[in-house]
């Protein structure tokens, strides 16, 4: 949760395929699994709704959702981003 505004990265309209857009949104009155991420045991940071990780689509500022196939998550580091207007961060 972003500490500037008190909102979430959400899988928008809560979609559930390769692709889908994230944005930054309000919390849900009741949680819902398109705003509830964790790290997994690669250090990968993955989507509640589907285990999709985050990515960037051809446009560099527009975060998606993306299935990860670890057979060719050879040298992939911790995943570290900041979207600054919004005030989130996760590292």
């Amino acid at each position: 949760m972003s500490e500037l505004n008190g909102k979430l990265l959400d899988v928008s309209g809560g979609e559930a395929s390769a692709g889908a857009s994230l944005i930054v949104y309000d919390r849900n009155p009741v949680m819902s699994v398109n705003q509830v991420w964790y790290e997994d045991e690669t250090g990968l940071v993955r989507s509640k709704l589907n285990g999709y990780v985050i990515d960037t689509s051809s446009e560099p500022t527009q975060l998606i959702l993306h299935k990860c196939d670890m057979s060719i998550v050879l040298t992939m580091d911790v995943m570290k981003f900041s979207m600054s207007l919004t005030g989130f961060k996760l590292i």
